[in-house]
């Protein structure tokens, strides 16, 4: 360690929490008074799709993207995972890259992405480095950026970000301590900007946290305030709000469950200062378990390793004396906490059936690998640098080569049974494939260099340290024809890599008269190989496998890749299957499978999880019901809401079906098919909670199923053919739509408010979409005088742009109505009050963007078009057309549900409907709706 200046004083709390504590180090804090440069700070509760800057998230060594990466990936269009793809993308600590949104207009402007190292050894201190190095390579880019973006090149332009809790996760540090780290960070960063003279050109002049649920919001505002309190910070932090900021969709929770995409690690590793003792380290709990236990322990569990690993037949109970055995105490105590699990292993580690272990005294009677999850990670420094992969989807199946009648080996049915349904499998998934069953060594050759393959399948003898009377040497591999052993070495020559290895080297009846192998070191090796070569996923059998299990074990873990699950699950899937199908048998323990957990083969298709635990409480699947339809406002796909619905009711408790017919239940279920734009379900589900016995619901019940009551009849006009618009669907449709107004009049009268009136206006929106000439007239009236109402109390853009939309057609399409009165009454000064507006939603859009005001900056674009286009206007703005254009694309891509994208499309339609077929502004319209499509 380099030397340290003596102590001449009593730490104190913040020095103390640098002496390496949660695996920190001391860090020089002599430059944090130095730039003279104040940073506003502040803490956002919301989806990251709608932060004020750039985003900076961490990614640890090995992972994939996943959760918030994925959905700025997402908002990026594919530019995070495009890098990944080509092997370039950060994880080693103090890696960093900066991605840029293409227009300099979008939301989210872009990402930081920095690299977080090994996951579970993670401290403050490497977080404040890692940052302080990613902030500078980010100021540097906005410095040179060729844009306006970030600021006038004349003046300092603003590097500031909005920053996730990063390695706040399993494993990583506490969230004060992640906090204060960012904000050292940015300080120091500030600091080497004012030391190096570039603060005229850049300075990072502002932090944004944010994060998704709330708990953890509130923990990172307490941590913000005692950042503000510590006498080093304060100087260098500004914290207006000093409160929590609401964002847009941002979501709530009773308990803080880790996402199904999250897997915790033991690491099971060879001491590198005794090789004769293994150790165990948890490195994401939150204590960082560890221990050690002599190989001289773990040599009184070979005889039960031999007996549960040679006979397929399961034995419940020497795979438990396995795991009292091979097991130290406390990673035993911890095993029953643990979910998903990646074991990573080294070559002595990596012989082991950590797979076939059962817990005697565990919460649930099946093994822990058929409970959840269990992927192997090899801990390796032997890799090929660029690993070249198939571009299509093709596959190798080698399935029970032919032997010659060879003494040593049998023929094996199960293994040419086996291959021909996996072809099936991959065949029927669209995949080109080629299989070499019951093949001779040459054919065999040729196949596996003569194409680029994707997937490879092995399934036949395989043999370690085995040597025939004519071979020189003893071999380790697959036997693909007398003599003749594919060995690792083999394997190594293949110029193109798979994604996808499946080795099945131990079915029954595999070597006759050779005595005891070693089928769990032979599986190791060839795993070790391809993962050296880069291959992505490998499944080697590393024990003994029933035919019949083995069988069932590879069409389940297929099915589940071929639907675009992940690797992860997939294995679990298909060794839960073979648990419950294939009685008394070890066979699902059988399978060693190394890889990345959250690995697919395609993108297109599902990915499922294991299923969620019950509820304990109504208000539990309440809650869990608003963050889903807060997930849709977020942006994310209702294409499944049925399904996805349909799993959260299944995990009511038999005896508490009643749960569902709960005022707040109902009322929360309705507001998520009311977001997935499933209008009579929703119609339903919140008149079942206004007439529920139990349970409370709030008065947006009754604003929302008027809305939602409006927006079905606005449909189903929209839906009809012209021949079927008639007074009988006019005249039904009028019912529906004064009945919500009934309702919403009645809300009115006991207390307005600017939704109130807004809804008002919206349901005169569509009775004047399906009234004839005669009635529309007085429909866009009242459209008019209760947006203009909305407006007047609290000036929000959405209401000005209907209002406007309304006067504007009674302007031009019934001239009689008085334009100095209400409700046109100020379309004189109309585009001057466009221009304030836009001001101010810009204004507003930087610091608390929204769904609502994006859409409501093209709507004033469309205003603006449509003023244009009134008889006697002078000035004609060719730009406006094409800015309303781009606005409504941004607005959406940024993230919306069905309900917010069709209450922009239905607007759109409500306008079409009122121009005449060769009025200028149909085209206009026809193209944005075209944009959105």
């Amino acid at each position: 360690l380099p030397s340290m200046p003596l102590a001449d004083s009593i730490p104190g709390p913040d020095e103390i929490g640098t002496f390496g504590f949660s695996g920190g180090i001391p860090v020089d804090r002599g430059i944090v008074e130095k730039s003279g440069l104040t940073i506003d700070i502040g803490i956002t509760h919301g989806s990251l799709a709608y932060a004020r800057h750039p985003v900076v998230v961490g990614h640890y060594q090995g992972d994939t993207i996943v959760s918030a990466e994925k959905a700025l990936d997402r908002q990026l269009d594919g530019a995070l995972s495009g890098r990944a793809d080509l092997g370039i993308y950060p994880g080693p600590l103090g890696t960093c890259t900066t991605f840029f949104n293409d227009s300099p207009t979008a939301k989210p402007a872009g990402a930081l992405v920095v690299g977080l190292g090994e996951v579970g050894k993670l401290g403050p201190g490497q977080l404040e480095e890692a940052m302080r190095s990613a902030l500078l390579d980010y100021a540097l880019r906005v410095a040179h950026w060729p844009d306006d973006r970030f600021g006038e090149a004349s003046r300092p332009r603003s590097a500031a970000i909005s920053c996730l809790l990063i390695g706040t996760g399993a494993g990583g540090v506490p969230i004060g301590d992640a906090v204060e780290a960012v904000l050292r960070a940015a300080i120091a960063a500030n600091a080497r900007l004012v030391g190096n003279e570039m603060d005229g050109r850049v300075v990072i002049d502002r932090v944004e946290f944010v994060e998704l649920y709330e708990d953890l919001a509130i923990s990172a505002a307490h941590a913000l305030r005692k950042a503000i309190d510590n006498v080093d910070l304060a100087a260098s932090l500004r914290w207006n709000a000093m409160a929590i900021e609401a964002g847009q969709a941002g979501q709530h929770r009773l308990r803080a469950d880790e996402s199904p995409e999250w897997w915790h690690r033991l690491e099971i590793i060879e001491d590198e200062h005794n090789d004769q003792s293994l150790r165990f380290i948890f490195p994401t709990d939150k204590a960082r378990a560890e221990e050690t236990m002599a190989t001289g322990q773990l040599s009184l569990a070979d005889s039960f390793i031999e007996m549960a690993s040679q006979d397929t037949n399961r034995n419940a109970e020497a795979a438990k004396t396995l795991f009292e055995l091979l097991l130290p105490v406390r990673v035993k105590e911890l095993s029953s906490q643990q979910g998903n699990l990646v074991v990573l292993v080294d070559k002595r580690s990596a012989r082991y059936p950590w797979e076939l272990l059962e817990d005697r005294w565990g919460s649930s009677p099946r093994p822990p690998a058929v409970n959840a999850g269990m992927i192997r990670q090899f801990k390796t420094r032997n890799f090929r640098a660029r690993p070249a992969y198939a571009p299509n989807d093709t596959a190798l199946v080698i399935g029970n080569p032919d032997l010659g009648n060879s003494p040593d080996f049998a023929d094996l049915p199960g293994a040419r049974d086996e291959a021909l349904s996996v072809v099936g499998t991959l065949a029927n998934a669209g995949y080109d494939v080629t299989d070499r069953i019951d093949e001779r060594t040459p054919a065999i050759l040729e196949a596996l260099h003569r194409e680029k393959w994707r997937i490879l399948h092995l399934a036949g003898h395989g043999v370690h340290d085995y040597k025939s009377a004519k071979m020189a040497v003893a071999r380790s591999g697959m036997v693909i024809g007398l003599d003749t052993i594919l060995t690792p070495g083999d394997i190594e020559q293949m110029r193109w890599v798979p994604e996808l290895v499946f080795i099945n080297c131990c079915h029954l009846g595999r070597i006759d008269g050779l005595g005891k192998t070693e089928p769990g070191v032979l599986a190791a090796n060839l795993a070790e190989q391809f993962i050296n070569m880069g291959v992505k996923a490998v499944i080697a059998a590393g024990w003994a496998v029933d035919d019949v299990a083995g069988k069932a074990f590879a069409d389940a873990f297929y099915r589940h890749m071929m639907a675009g699950g992940f690797f992860g699950e997939a294995v679990r899937a298909a060794r839960e299957e073979i648990f419950v199908v294939c009685d008394n048998v070890n066979t699902w323990g059988a399978y060693q499978c190394y890889g990345d957990p959250n690995f697919r083969l395609s993108r297109d298709g599902v990915a499922h999880y294991a299923e969620a635990p019950p509820y304990m409480t109504p208000h539990e699947l309440a809650v869990d019901l608003d963050n889903l339809a807060s997930g849709l406002r977020d942006g994310g796909d209702s294409s499944d809401i049925a399904e996805r619905l349909d799993r959260r009711l299944k995990r009511i408790p038999p005896t508490q079906q009643a749960w569902a017919k709960r005022a707040d239940v109902a009322a929360a279920l309705g507001f998520v098919w009311g977001e997935a734009g499933e209008w009579e379900k929703a119609i339903a589900s919140l008149r079942a909670a206004l007439t529920a016995e139990s349970g409370q619901c709030s008065v947006r019940v009754i604003e929302q199923l008027a809305n939602y009551e409006v927006r079905l009849a606005g449909s189903r006009w929209l839906a009809a053919d012209d021949g079927q618009r008639d007074n009988t669907l006019r005249a039904s449709l009028r019912q529906d739509i004064e009945q919500a107004i009934d309702r919403l009049a009645g809300l009115c009268a006991s207390g307005p408010t600017s939704e109130r009136l807004s809804l008002l206006g919206s349901a005169y929106k569509r009775l004047a979409l399906i009234e004839t000439a005669a009635g529309r007239c007085e429909a866009l009236v009242n459209m008019a005088e209760h947006y203009r109402d909305a407006y007047a109390r609290e000036g929000k853009a959405y209401a000005f742009t209907n209002w406007a939309s309304a006067a504007l057609l009674i302007r031009r399409f019934y001239p009689e109505q008085p334009a100095d009165q209400p409700p046109l009454l100020g379309l004189a000064t109309l585009k001057q009050d466009v221009a304030r507006l836009r001001k101010e939603l810009d204004k507003r859009n930087a610091s608390a963007p929204n769904f609502w005001d994006s859409a409501s900056l093209a709507d004033l674009d469309l205003v603006h078009s449509m003023a244009d286009q009134l008889p006697g206007s002078r000035r004609k703005a060719a730009g406006a057309a094409d800015s309303a254009r781009q606005a409504y694309r941004q607005a959406i891509q940024r993230g919306a549900s069905v309900r917010e994208r069709s209450s922009v499309t239905e607007h759109l339609d409500f306008l079409r409907l009122n121009f005449p077929d060769d009025d200028p502004m149909v085209e206009l319209i026809d193209q944005i709706k075209e944009d959105l499509a």
